[in-house]
């Protein structure tokens, strides 16, 4: 945590103005404790070699806020990293806070009065969301692992507190982490994985974060899947989640419910041989799959949620195409970090070094990482093939459902074909596979409602695209070199996949991750920002500016920094920090130079009364002063 907050400048070069890791860190805490509401509590432990509770349990009224923030402001960071010490002190914690709450209730203390609701409900105070949030920046000491593996101590733990609903989010920073164990504890904790690889992504990451938690309706939400006439599971459901099979179906474990924004899961089914769909009105009435959503809120108890799927709803629509691909996405890519993971060094620079083993290793991993690129162009390439009927769906309103299905199941063929032997199929033809998909064209039907089948394509459309924006850039991107890889790349396609399998948006820079935004997400969301950007800037622990210049440079995945001597700073005076740097990633952007936008320019001739035009220019030509057109907003 005393390392440099760095982040790259305009011109490549990594900078810093003299904060540490811990100075954002406590910048960002002191956001989050500005953003609670009057009778919501925090506490505060911090973790070495052991585990200590700086700050108990406390309710955040205005004197409970100034007591956190003197805690945070006495952080102080230390050379060992217990991560199990700090996860069982932060649950304790929270059930420290909880019991000495119930007996402040049922003793009618005064300062009861203070946390007799929740969220102004009613809601005895026991009844309480609660979010464990785990930070570090580096791997868990050897010394330190508990004999069972953090991941059994965990379960542990969870199985000897029943009816404990505990939520785990963990933030990584930097680069030396063990990616693998932070998305394992979210993933037991239901919550999320967030990878802070620079400082402009500080700000951002703990707003979002903080915002996705407030805006949380339950987080233990589990789906008990049922099939029913005739009907059977065809494999795994799409996009990785916990799942057990039991006699009557399958439990499906969906984690996290936020207010306000869907959740979505592919569920393949198959029929027995010699069945078929009933067409038309014969399937109306007949249920291929019922569903039970089961979830329990704070003081409320458990709850649940019946659906079924009848046969007249077995058409695939717009929005279960990005369903299906979301969950392929999540799926392959969790399975490439996983065989990748078995391929990469003990230690982060073992194949810096030139011995014979390295070399080796480094091959296989290049290999692996090859094939991986592979499946992804792949799957960029078949989200392709449904962005076109989408929009022209979404345009001309006459694509009907049918058409997408029978795309669907030409490409799902295709795509088995290719990891099968080969077979005697038409689809193994690519001129069948065509002349098939232009049959189901031809059988397409004006829809009943245009307005509502444009704007689900719409819909459709604007996720799948930013979806494939995920994939053709970063993700891809993270998978060329091994030295990328290990650095970088491991660490960040963690995160994205996992906050794709939650639906949930945690930072501002993947296109993918921006559909997840709920109206009481982009509320509370909008409140961090002001608080972030409100707050007195942090105090640098040095008073001095340094440039390092470094070789390779993009910002989120810097392969190596090789000048970083002594040698190669150049000292300036340190200016009044601007804390836009650390949060609208003023630092470089999420563009690159090449990018074109649209400019307004006065046209030589043959313009209209105005004699303005628009012209296409790279982002590196743009001046102040330009006129730019602004996506749903005209020129600003």
């Amino acid at each position: 945590m005393q390392n440099d907050a760095t982040h790259e400048d305009a011109n490549g070069e990594t900078k810093s103005d003299g904060l540490s890791i811990l100075n954002m860190v406590q910048h960002a805490v002191k956001t989050i404790i500005t953003t609670l509401r009057d009778n919501d509590r925090l506490s505060l432990v911090t973790y070495g070699s052991t585990a200590e509770e700086k700050l108990s349990l406390t309710v955040m009224n205005e004197k409970g806020r100034e007591e956190a923030v003197a805690a945070v402001a006495a952080l102080r960071p230390t050379g060992c990293t217990n991560l199990w010490a700090g996860i069982l002190e932060g649950m304790e914690s929270l059930g420290r806070g909880d019991l000495q709450q119930q007996q402040a209730v049922s003793g009618g203390a005064e300062e009861a009065a203070l946390i007799d609701a929740y969220a102004g409900t009613g809601t005895p105070a026991i009844a309480r969301q609660k979010t464990l949030m785990l930070l570090t920046d580096g791997c868990p000491s050897v010394s330190c692992i508990p004999k069972g593996g953090h991941i059994a101590e965990l379960q542990k733990y969870k199985d000897s507190h029943p009816g404990t609903s505990i939520q785990v989010n963990t933030f990584g920073f930097g680069y030396e982490l063990d990616s693998k164990l932070l998305v394992d504890l979210a993933r037991e904790g239901n919550g999320t994985f967030a990878f802070i690889p620079d400082a402009v992504l500080m700000g951002t990451t703990f707003v979002n974060s903080i915002a996705n938690i407030r805006s949380t309706l339950a987080t233990d939400a589990s789906l008990s899947l049922m099939p029913k006439g005739g009907a059977s599971f065809e494999g795994s459901c799409y996009g990785g989640h916990e799942a057990k099979d039991e006699s009557w179906g399958r439990r499906v474990s969906l984690g996290c419910l936020p207010i306000g924004q869907m959740r979505d899961l592919v569920v393949p089914l198959k029929w027995a041989d010699g069945f078929s769909v009933p067409e038309g009105q014969q399937g109306t009435a007949t249920p291929y799959l019922e569903a039970v959503l089961t979830y329990s809120t704070p003081g409320k108890g458990s709850r649940m949620m019946q659906a079924k799927v009848m046969g007249s709803e077995l058409d695939v629509r717009p929005k279960a195409v990005v369903a299906l691909y979301r969950g392929r996405t999540v799926a392959e890519g969790m399975a490439a970090c996983e065989e990748l993971q078995k391929l990469m060094p003990t230690q982060s620079n073992s194949y810096g070094t030139r011995s014979a083993e390295a070399r080796k290793r480094a091959a296989i991993l290049s290999a692996g990482l090859n094939r991986s690129h592979q499946r992804l162009t792949l799957l960029g390439e078949d989200i392709t093939t449904f962005l076109d009927p989408l929009k022209k769906q979404k345009e001309t309103q006459v694509l009907g459902s049918r058409s997408l299905l029978g795309r669907i199941k030409t490409r799902m063929t295709r795509l088995g074909n290719r990891s099968k032997p080969k077979e005697s199929s038409p689809l193994d033809d690519p001129a069948a596979a065509v002349a098939e998909a232009q049959r189901v064209d031809d059988e397409a039907q004006q829809v009943d409602d245009p307005a509502a089948a444009m704007a689900e394509a719409q819909a459709a459309y604007e996720n799948l695209s930013a979806l494939k924006n995920d994939i053709t850039g970063r993700m891809e991107k993270s998978l060329t070199g091994h030295e990328r890889f290990c650095r970088w790349g491991m660490h960040y396609n963690r995160a994205l996949l996992r906050a794709h399998q939650m639906h949930m948006c945690t930072n501002y820079m993947d296109p993918g991750l921006q559909v997840y935004v709920g109206d009481l997400f982009e509320s509370l969301k909008k409140e961090g920002d002001v608080a972030f950007l409100a707050l007195p800037p942090p105090v640098a622990y040095n008073t001095s500016r340094s440039y390092i210049s470094s070789t390779s440079n993009y910002r989120g995945s810097r392969a190596s920094s090789t000048t970083s001597t002594a040698a190669a700073r150049r000292t300036v005076t340190t200016p009044a920090i601007n804390m836009d740097t650390y949060y609208a990633g003023s630092g470089g952007g999420c563009f690159g130079g090449a990018s074109t936008v649209e400019v307004v320019v006065l046209a030589q001739s043959g313009c209209g009364g105005k004699g303005l035009t628009m012209r296409a220019t790279p982002l590196e030509e743009v001046r102040p002063g330009d006129v730019v057109r602004v996506r749903k907003a005209g020129v600003g």
